[in-house]
């Protein structure tokens, strides 16, 4: 090859970030890209080229079996990223990064590939034990957002609709039968006062049924009226509202004694209406779901225990019956009644049993909760003494369900994940990280929060040390007077100095000079976790090589070799750049972890590689073969580790029996 045409080559794989900093354009892997830069807020065009481009990409391997196992990992990913924590008996059922609008965008995505092995899942529902089952009309309603014909989009999605239709009639009716055994069929007639009063006078029932029922849409609701379908009249398609088209399918005209599906021609009796809406109020009375004390004013009845963690903290405010933006003194004022209703004996009755359970239950709903959203706005002036205990023990109780989580995690040499936990935090505060998005869900506020409670969880040496780093780079301390502090101190503490500039090679400048002067021995520097967007400022200028190319991680673990070091500590870039298409290093690259996103569970993976053995390996730095130690973790193997949960294995058993593609050519 002539110099030209390999220099030519070397420059094509390289981009420069938002502040001149160099990075690779990928991994090597598209399904790692993915895997590192989706996150929330990617932009839909962004998710579905990225779905093609990793479908595409199959074509250039070799095998079927290669390809198969591919195509098997491109669905997996769409499940990490949507699933949320939830357990069952103190086993694990599902996690991952809890994502919705993305995992909408991708599986839709991926039905133009695969629609048979996408409606095979639909039909298996295990894929709603990840999210939640108003995941189907949240797809329906992009669906019918799509611009296109009538007649294309139903020769389309038909098969995907009437899927969506079949599993939520067949759930609900399994739940049904259910309570009907259970109770027998004079609760036919019951109205909601009714049943609620035998369900309190059988205290000892425990029924146990899906939550379909609390989304059995209402006639009239918004998405009865955003999710209709079509019925197909020879060339006529006759639209129809959700919950029209969802009684039809539970409907059957005798013919001659002969059953048939209800006609498209006939109007759906009052009697059917009215059965669909009082079955739907059973299942919501057993679900004791809090948005119909909501509706009908029983604030004071809401057992708190029984609110979504989401729920919990969206409604604190009405719960405490306090104003939304009134200056916190206002609520001080009406102490006891709150100031929002202070003449309503219900919500009245409903804060002072809010505050009661706050203060003396051990913990709070909290598992599908991110620690940016138990902040919110936690510094601005709207937050009320309660409303500040309130956030204080969700905190407090993610922290406990996390560490629980991480007891429970053992890996593959049986050692306990908790034993280790030499983890150092690095929070960006510079200026880039409040470009995007609004206060409380810009990429500073995720950085900030993560930063603040991953120190709490951090063993004894590194528990309550942190760093934040913008043009000059912190040690922080989140302890006062020898006393942990509390979420907001620790928020303020990380915040106290933001900057413009993005200065991460002084991070490492840092921590060298302290390593240096103490004289701290390689094994004994903790596992850097960098919660950045990853637009790191250029301030590689010590090559001698004019022509260097080097990422600012290759200059980093150059820095340590310099310093007399066998190489850097164990890195883990951890994304929080909605829209970002580059990355630091290739897949196979030794002792770093590519990582993304807003909630805590991430958080295992680094601590599996840690507990990895000690390699060593050549790379190329600044043209140059150098010899480097570190954990034989790779960002690859990070991934694999991921998408190779035993959760996923519900999907997988679709996977592998599907036709479509190479599917059925991988098995596990």
């Amino acid at each position: 090859m002539s110099a030209f045409a390999s220099e030519f080559r070397s420059e094509s794989q390289y981009t420069t970030g938002q502040n001149g900093a160099l990075e690779l354009k990928t991994s090597g892997s598209a399904i790692l890209d993915s895997f590192v830069n989706i996150l929330k807020d990617t932009e839909p065009k962004t998710v579905r080229d990225n779905v093609k481009q990793m479908v595409n990409n199959i074509s250039y391997l070799t095998s079927d079996h290669e390809k198969a196992k591919s195509i098997h990992d491109i669905f997996i990913l769409a499940f990490h990223k949507r699933s949320t924590s939830k357990f069952i008996d103190g086993e694990q059922i599902s996690d991952g990064e809890g994502l919705k609008n993305v995992y909408y965008e991708y599986i839709l995505e991926l039905y133009n590939f695969y629609p048979q092995t996408i409606v095979s899942l639909v039909n298996q529902r295990d894929m709603f034990m990840f999210g939640y089952w108003k995941d189907i009309y949240l797809m329906w309603e992009k669906i019918n957002k799509l611009d296109m014909k009538i007649e294309e989009k139903y020769t389309k999605y038909n098969p995907l609709i009437s899927a969506f239709r079949n599993t939520i009639i067949q759930q609900r009716g399994e739940d049904l039968d259910y309570v009907y055994k259970t109770f027998g069929n004079g609760i036919n007639g019951m109205n909601e006062v009714q049943f609620n009063s035998l369900l309190n006078s059988n205290p000892d029932i425990n029924l146990s049924i899906s939550f379909v029922g609390k989304y059995c849409v209402r006639e009239n609701s918004s998405f009865d009226k955003k999710c209709y379908w079509y019925l197909k009249d020879n060339d006529s398609y006759n639209r129809c509202s959700l919950v029209d088209y969802m009684i039809r399918a539970t409907l059957k005209t005798n013919v001659n004694g002969v059953f048939k599906p209800f006609s498209i021609h006939k109007t759906i009796p009052f009697g059917a209406k009215k059965s669909w809406r009082k079955d739907n109020v059973k299942l919501n009375v057993i679900l004791n779901v809090p948005e119909n004390k909501f509706c009908s004013n029983k604030w004071s009845e809401i057992k708190f225990k029984n609110i979504p963690s989401v729920c919990l903290k969206q409604k604190t405010k009405a719960l405490l019956n306090e104003k939304l933006k009134a200056d916190p003194t206002s609520a001080e004022k009406h102490s006891y009644t709150g100031d929002r209703f202070p003449s309503d004996t219900d919500r009245v009755g409903c804060r002072q049993h809010f505050i009661e359970y706050i203060a003396t239950t051990k913990g709070v709903n909290c598992s599908q909760l991110f620690p940016h959203q138990i902040i919110g706005n936690g510094l601005n002036e709207h937050v009320s003494t309660h409303e500040k205990l309130v956030c204080n023990k969700q905190w407090d109780s993610l922290i406990e369900y996390t560490k629980k989580r991480i007891y429970n995690s053992v890996d593959t040499h049986g050692c306990k994940a908790i034993s280790q936990g030499n983890i150092l935090c690095c929070a960006d505060v510079s200026g880039s990280m409040e470009m995007y998005g609004k206060a409380p869900n810009r990429p500073m506020d995720i950085a900030v929060a993560l930063t603040a409670f991953i120190s709490e969880i951090a063993n004894d040496n590194y528990k309550d040390l942190a760093m934040s780093f913008t043009d000059v780079p912190e040690i922080i301390e989140l302890r006062k007077n020898n006393t942990r502090m509390d979420m907001y101190d620790r928020i303020k503490a990380l915040k106290s100095r933001v900057g413009y500039s993005t200065n991460y090679v002084g991070v490492h400048t840092c921590l060298i000079d302290l390593c240096k002067r103490k004289k701290i021995k390689y094994e004994d520097i903790p596992v850097l976790v960098i919660f950045s967007d990853g637009h790191f400022d250029n301030q590689i200028r010590t090559s001698t090589n004019s022509n260097s190319k080097m990422t600012t991680h290759q200059y980093v673990v150059k820095l340590w070799l310099d310093a007399g070091y066998r190489g850097a500590p164990q890195i883990v870039y951890w994304n929080l750049a909605d829209n970002k298409n580059s990355v630091q290093v290739n897949s196979t690259f030794p002792n770093v972890q590519l990582l993304s996103g807003a909630g805590v569970s991430n958080i295992k993976y680094v601590l599996y590689g840690e507990q990895l053995e000690e390699t060593t390996k050549d790379i190329i730095i600044d043209g140059e073969v150098v010899t480097v130690s570190g954990k034989s973790i790779t960002p690859e193997q990070t991934m694999r580790k991921a998408l190779d949960e035993p959760y996923f294995d519900s999907i997988r058993q679709v996977l592998t029996k599907s036709k479509e593609g190479y599917l059925n050519l991988f098995s596990y």
